[in-house]
C-alpha cells in the first residue's frame, strides 16, 4: 500500500466493543474525508542527487489510468486505494526497487479582504461560504529505480524437464539442478523496458540460451491505438527467442532441441513461465518453432536405439506455427499462493497450431482449486478440492499437417499432479520397454482429468514457516486417443486412484511437497512410486 502523510490522534481502546467503535469511526472519517489532488503529480527520486530515467509522462498516465482524479474532490478510502493499485503495477515491472506516494496538504490561498463582504450582514455571507475554494493537497510518486543492468552468476532448478507440468520427482532431481549467468537491463528507454540474456547448463551437459526483451504496449502502439484502448499501459508486449534441450530420456528416451521466437501480449511482463506470474495473469502469445527430435542411444551399442519403434518413427525435424491464449488467477484469490488454505484457484489454455507449421491441432485445458478452512478457531486445518482436464485433437487442414507429435500430448502422473505414480507413470506405453523405461516408453495420451479431494492442518509454531502436513485422495486417467470419444464407463473404468500422507511448505520459489502415497487402483504396466518430492507453482 502506498505511504501517505496524514496528522491524526490515535486512542487506545481497552475493549473489543471499543476498538470496535474505533474501527467504524476511522472508516467512516476515511469515506467522508475528502482528497482534493491538484495537477499534475511531482515525480522525484529518493535519491535527490540523482536524475530519473523514467518518463514523467508515462508516470502521469499510469496514475490516470489507475482511476487516480484530480481536482476533484474524492473520500479518501478511494484514492488510497486508486495509489495501491498505481504502486502495484510500477512494481510488477521489476524495474524500481521501490515505489512510494505522498499526500501533502497544500495551504489555500488567503482570501482577499472585501469591504462589501465584511459590511455585510451574516444571512448574505453564508452563500460566499459555500463557494470557497476547496484546499487541494499535492501528490507526490517517490520512485528508487534499479540500476540499468544487472548480472547473476548462480545456481538454480529447471522446472520444464518433465514438460508443462513443471515438476521435481525424486530420481531426477539431480539432473534438473543447473549452472546460471545472466545479463539485462532495465528501463534504458525510460519506458519500463527490459532485456535480459541468460545461459544454463544442467548437470546432463543439456544447455539452453534464452533472450526476451518486453516493454510496455503504449510504447509501441500506435497513437490512434491508444485512444480506443483503455488502461493500454497495463499490458506488456514481449519478443523471446530460446535455444534449448528438453530431456525426456527418463520416461520416453528422447531428447528435443527446440529453436523458438514468439512474441507475447499479456497484462504482465518479463515471464519465462506464466505460472509464474505474481498475480493474474492474461496473455495471447504467437510462436514459430523449429524442434529435432533425437531417439536415446543405446549405452553399449552406438550405432543402436536404446528407444522404442514408437519414438523412433516421430524422429526428426518439425515445424510448429501456433498460437496460444492462456488466463490464470495464480493465487490472486486464495490467502497463500503456494500453499493456500483458503481461497479458490483456477487457469485455462487453448492452443491452435497449424499452417504455416507441419503440425496441426487444437488442445485445451482448464482446471481450478478450492479450498475451505476448517475450525479456525481450534485447528489450522483445511479442506482442498481441485480437477484439472485436457484434451487435444489433430487436424490436418486438407493435408498440409500432420497429427501432433508425441511432445505436444498430454502426460499424467508425480507429485502435485496424480501422487503415488511416477511423471508420466499412467496412460498409453510402447510394447517394447528400453534401458530406462523397463515398462515402456510413455506415449502420451489426447485426454486426461486428474482430482485431488485433501485434508491439511498445522500447528502456530510449523505456520511460520508454511509448513502443513496433509493426508490425500488422488484419481485420474489419460486416453491415448479420442478419435471415438471417451464415454463415462471408459473414462471410469481406465481411472487410477491413490491415498496417502505428506507434508508441503511454501518457498520462495514455489510450492514443495514431500508425499508417501499407495497407490489403490493402478494397471499392469503403469510406473508406480511411494515416496515422492517435488516443486510446482499451485495446489494439484
Amino acid at each position: 500500500m502506498p505511504s501517505t502523510r496524514f496528522q491524526a490522534t490515535y486512542i487506545m481502546a481497552r475493549t473489543p466493543e471499543e476498538q470496535q467503535k474505533l474501527q467504524q469511526e476511522f472508516e467512516r472519517h476515511a469515506y467522508e474525508f475528502p482528497v482534493n489532488l491538484k495537477f499534475p503529480a511531482n515525480i522525484v527520486p529518493k535519491d535527490a542527487s540523482k536524475s530519473l530515467r523514467t518518463n514523467n509522462d508515462l508516470i502521469q498516465i499510469r496514475l490516470l489510468e489507475a482511476g487516480v482524479t484530480y481536482e476533484d474532490p474524492q473520500p479518501v478510502a478511494h484514492t488510497v486505494e486508486k495509489l495501491g493499485k498505481f504502486v502495484n503495477n510500477l512494481e510488477q515491472s521489476g524495474c524500481f526497487e521501490s515505489v512510494h506516494v505522498q499526500i501533502e496538504q497544500v495551504s489555500p490561498p488567503e482570501e482577499q479582504d472585501n469591504d462589501e463582504s465584511s459590511s455585510s450582514k451574516p444571512q448574505r455571507r453564508q452563500p460566499q461560504q459555500q463557494n470557497k475554494q476547496q484546499p487541494t493537497q499535492e501528490l507526490n510518486v517517490i520512485l528508487n529505480e534499479k540500476k540499468w543492468y544487472r548480472l547473476y552468476v548462480g545456481g538454480g532448478i529447471r522446472n520444464d524437464m518433465q514438460g508443462d507440468l513443471g515438476i521435481q520427482d525424486g530420481y531426477n532431481l539431480l539432473a534438473k539442478t543447473q549452472f546460471e549467468t545472466s545479463a539485462g537491463l532495465n528501463n534504458v528507454t525510460g519506458h519500463l523496458d527490459t532485456t535480459a540474456l541468460q545461459y544454463t547448463l544442467d548437470a546432463t551437459s543439456n544447455s539452453r540460451w534464452d533472450f526476451r526483451h518486453d516493454r510496455p504496449l503504449d510504447s509501441v502502439a500506435p497513437t490512434i491505438l491508444q485512444y480506443y484502448l483503455d488502461n493500454v499501459g497495463q499490458y506488456s508486449l514481449g519478443f523471446h527467442a530460446v535455444l534449448d534441450t528438453l530431456d525426456y530420456e527418463w520416461t520416453r528416451s528422447y531428447k528435443e532441441r527446440q529453436r523458438k521466437v514468439s512474441l507475447r501480449l499479456s497484462n504482465l511482463g518479463q515471464l519465462q513461465n506464466p505460472e509464474m506470474a505474481p498475480s493474474s495473469y492474461i496473455g495471447c502469445e504467437w510462436s514459430w518453432m523449429f524442434r529435432d527430435l533425437i531417439p536415446r542411444r543405446h549405452g553399449t551399442l552406438p550405432f543402436a536405439l536404446d528407444a522404442s519403434p514408437e519414438v523412433a518413427s516421430q524422429s526428426g525435424p518439425s515445424e510448429k506455427n501456433s498460437i496460444t491464449v492462456e488466463g490464470r488467477s495464480n493465487g490472486t484469490y486464495c490467502d497463500s499462493k503456494f500453499n493456500p488454505t483458503a481461497g479458490i484457484d483456477y487457469y485455462s489454455k487453448l492452443e491452435i497450431a497449424g499452417p504455416p507449421g507441419d503440425v496441426g491441432f487444437a488442445k485445451a485445458q482448464g482446471g481450478g482449486c478450492l479450498h475451505i478452512p476448517l475450525f479456525p478457531s481450534v485447528l489450522s486445518c483445511s479442506l482442498h478440492g481441485s480437477f484439472h482436464t485436457g484434451v487435444l485433437e489433430s487436424f490436418s487442414f486438407g493435408g498440409a499437417c500432420r497429427p501432433a507429435s508425441i511432445s505436444d500430448r498430454f502426460f499424467v502422473g508425480g507429485p502435485l499432479q496424480l501422487r503415488g505414480f511416477s511423471p508420466a507413470g499412467i496412460g498409453p506405453r510402447a510394447q517394447k520397454g528400453s534401458e530406462t523405461c523397463p515398462q515402456g516408453d510413455a506415449l502420451g495420451g489426447d485426454f486426461f482429468y486428474t482430482a485431488t479431494l485433501a485434508t491439511s492442518m498445522t500447528t502456530d509454531y510449523l505456520a511460520k514457516y508454511g509448513i502443513r502436513f496433509l493426508a490425500f485422495g488422488n484419481t485420474g486417467t489419460l486416453v491415448g486417443s479420442i478419435a471415438s470419444a471417451p464415454t463415462w464407463t471408459s473414462i471410469a473404468k481406465s481411472s487410477r486412484a491413490s491415498v496417502g500422507l505428506g507434508a508441503s511448505v511454501a518457498l520462495p520459489m514455489g510450492r514443495f511437497e514431500a508425499t508417501y502415497a499407495w497407490p489403490l487402483r493402478f494397471g499392469p504396466r503403469d510406473v508406480r512410486k511411494n515416496v515422492q518430492f517435488g516443486i510446482g507453482f499451485n495446489f494439484g
